[in-house]
């Protein structure tokens, strides 16, 4: 799967524009995200590596100092839920 074709997946768009900084960690895009940037990597291939990280990334539950776990977010949960897929 291209990192182009997940995004369509997740974002429900035939255009989307935005990763998260999770995914761009994952995928070894430079964030903030800069103009251009889904056109360098948009075709890039998601290899077995690329997907484990951004899954292990993408299911950390949000913590702070002095707060409590937060569950993982659907928005995430849908993510790791199509990387999951190219299993």
């Amino acid at each position: 799967m291209k990192i182009i074709e997940y995004m369509q997946q997740k974002y429900q768009m035939d255009a989307p524009t935005v990763l998260t900084a999770a995914e761009c960690k994952a995928f070894g895009i430079p964030y903030p995200l800069r103009a251009g940037w889904i056109e360098q990597h948009g075709q890039r291939e998601i290899t077995a590596d690329m997907r484990d990280v951004a899954i292990f990334r993408l299911g950390r539950k949000a913590t702070g100092y002095g707060k409590p776990q937060v569950e993982v977010s659907p928005f995430h949960q849908r993510g790791i839920d199509i990387l999951k897929g190219l299993l």
